[in-house]
């Protein structure tokens, strides 16, 4: 663990002062908020979460959904509409928006349970490179001025307590022009050198939050010998992709529609193009 970086880019949220976090995101590329959300909220999102993972989404039951054998998502936006508002925090949509100097869209928002492994199945990668294209159903390809601008904000949010299998960044690499794809041990072996003297893991308690610059190479720790449940939300930049767009629309049901504030509104997708092939 790189103590020096993870203490420069570690905050309380009691003594958040925007101006510092923002030169530090983006300096290093990535942040963490310790205890941002209050207990109460954050307890009843983890036991709602917790059980839709109990059964899985078949015969039109709700629960959570496979791809792979380690791994279990359920969408919160199957979930209540406490566990909608939730991700919808306005607070913390106010720090992506000073952080990308924009307007943003929640693009992804997804609760996922790894379970312990003894191999890496995920190494290290970013989301963004020029000529990425986010879906073969969307014309729009990542320019080399897109790439120069924050395109999107990753963030994760732990839900217990999380030494093992934490979220890792390799700080800075938010900078380096990746020309040789979004998968780290692609490039020389001098380049991954440099690159991994700024990973840091971060390492967090239940209700801790990491927010990063998704242009730089992260990933969760492996091996790791505990589960691990976090929730994962994008938010992409407005003026980055000139326009609205989002993975896929969220799910919200016709008697909740008026509980959402105009700006929660805004930022889960209303009038925003989705990347995903959709019956129209």
């Amino acid at each position: 663990m790189n103590k020096r970086i993870l203490n420069e880019v570690t905050f309380k949220k009691s003594s958040l002062n925007k101006k510092v976090l923002a030169k530090t995101f983006k300096d290093y590329g990535v942040v963490l908020i310790k205890n941002f959300f209050n207990q109460s909220s954050l307890d009843k999102f983890i036991n709602e979460a917790n059980h839709f993972l109990l059964e899985p989404m078949v015969n039109g039951n709700f629960g959570f959904f496979k791809v792979d054998h380690p791994k279990k998502f359920v969408d919160p936006f199957q979930m209540s509409l406490n566990s909608k508002l939730f991700c919808l925090n306005e607070e913390l949509i106010d720090i992506v928006e000073h952080l990308m100097n924009s307007k943003c869209i929640l693009s992804e928002a997804t609760i996922k349970f790894d379970k312990s492994t003894a191999y890496e199945y995920f190494g290290p990668h970013n989301d963004y490179v020029e000529g990425t294209k986010r879906s073969k159903y969307f014309d729009k390809t990542v320019s080399k001025s897109m790439i120069n601008s924050i395109l999107a904000i990753g963030g994760v949010l732990y839900l217990h307590d999380c030494k093992e299998g934490s979220f890792y960044y390799l700080s800075k690499s938010h900078k380096f022009k990746a020309d040789k794809g979004q998968i780290l041990n692609k490039y020389p072996k001098e380049v991954i050198y440099e690159l991994e003297k700024g990973r840091v893991k971060l390492d967090g308690a239940k209700g801790d939050l990491v927010l990063f610059d998704d242009r730089g190479f992260h990933g969760p720790s492996q091996p790791s010998k505990k589960d691990r449940l976090v929730l994962l939300l994008d938010w992409f930049n407005e003026k980055s992709w000139k326009g609205k767009f989002q993975m896929r629309p969220f799910t919200i049901l016709s008697n909740e529609i008026d509980k959402f504030s105009k700006k929660q509104t805004r930022v889960m997708g209303v009038g925003s193009k989705s990347m995903e092939n959709l019956p129209e």
